[in-house]
């Protein structure tokens, strides 16, 4: 159960530190289109 568990944590704390790393680069993506469109 403990394995099990751990294993479970695991995934859950790749997901989220995925998930993280995908919403800052969208944020740092449109930011950068958005200075682009300004220029």
């Amino acid at each position: 159960m403990l394995v099990v568990g751990a294993v479970l944590v695991s995934m859950l704390l790749a997901v989220a530190i995925t998930g993280a790393s995908i919403a800052l680069c969208a944020l740092v993506v449109r930011s950068l289109m958005r200075t682009d469109t300004r220029r």
